[in-house]
């Protein structure tokens, strides 16, 4: 079942990047985030994905850097996280409808229980992160509410990806009955992913086991001229295309380096 209208699907993961770009251009937060997501409109996204989470409901106070601390300096997660949590309920519902009202569908990744509730109200497709694809409990509760499901597989093995989808289709019967569809993501989980370590070939594995669900790709390479990483994804058959964006590439932080800027989706939106 296609959960999207449109192929490919593109998704630009705004995450918490507009905290930079609102330093760099001396305006509020809000303003930032509706910014980078006109951009994205303009640029030719179909869709635009936040982060919702709180620093003490996603990391230990001693969890350790997981990216490149030459690009982002932080070596805590939880003190990198507190950073930038400072947005909730109103301020996402406040962005959902500027979304609605320029026409591009708004998506945020829930990182505990309570922004699985109060993201229901204002977004119709849920993307669980790789982060939680063992984590059954929350799976759960997301496909106890009967939407679309995006989810992303990296650092997993089979048996996980299984039993995520499964625990879906248990959950819920619409699933099973085609009401509602789910987006299984590949993914590499390095920041940046070398161009050699894509591993394109998984997108092809996904389809022959999950035929009847739709298979993407979430991106951590760093763009290149010509956006190749991304459109050989689509030619293996990705149809959901997923990247961190930015509005620029040289501010220091762990998704502007990676990340696409609205040039390199045009010149996506280009090659297809």
């Amino acid at each position: 079942m296609s959960i999207f209208n449109e192929e490919p699907f593109l998704i630009a993961e705004i995450g918490v990047n507009y905290y930079d770009i609102a330093k760099k251009e001396n305006i509020s937060n809000m303003d930032a985030a509706k910014l980078m997501v006109k951009e994205a409109k303009d640029a030719g996204c179909n869709a635009v994905k936040f982060q919702s989470y709180k620093a003490n409901t996603i990391a230990s106070k001693n969890s350790p850097a997981y990216w490149d601390t030459n690009e982002e300096p932080t070596t805590s997660q939880y003190e990198l996280f507190k950073k930038f949590d400072s947005f909730g309920e109103a301020e996402y519902r406040e962005i959902a409808d500027y979304c609605n009202e320029i026409g591009i569908m708004f998506l945020s990744t829930p990182f505990d229980f309570d922004s699985i509730d109060y993201l229901d109200e204002f977004m119709d497709v849920y993307k669980i992160s790789s982060s939680d694809l063992t984590n059954i409990p929350f799976i759960k509760k997301i496909a106890e509410k009967g939407k679309d499901i995006i989810i992303s597989t990296g650092a997993s093995n089979l048996d996980e990806i299984k039993l995520a989808i499964d625990t879906i289709e248990n959950a819920n019967e619409k699933y099973a009955n085609g009401e509602a569809g789910i987006g299984i993501m590949h993914c590499v989980l390095s920041y940046p992913t070398d161009n050699s370590d894509a591993n394109l070939l998984m997108i092809k594995n996904l389809k022959d086991l999950y035929p009847n669900y739709e298979i993407g790709y979430s991106d951590h390479t760093k763009p290149d001229e010509n956006m190749l990483i991304l459109t050989t994804a689509y030619l293996y058959g990705a149809t959901i295309l997923e990247k961190h964006y930015t509005l620029d590439k040289t501010l220091q932080g762990n998704d502007h380096y990676h990340g696409m800027d609205p040039d390199d989706i045009r010149k996506f939106n280009e090659n297809i």
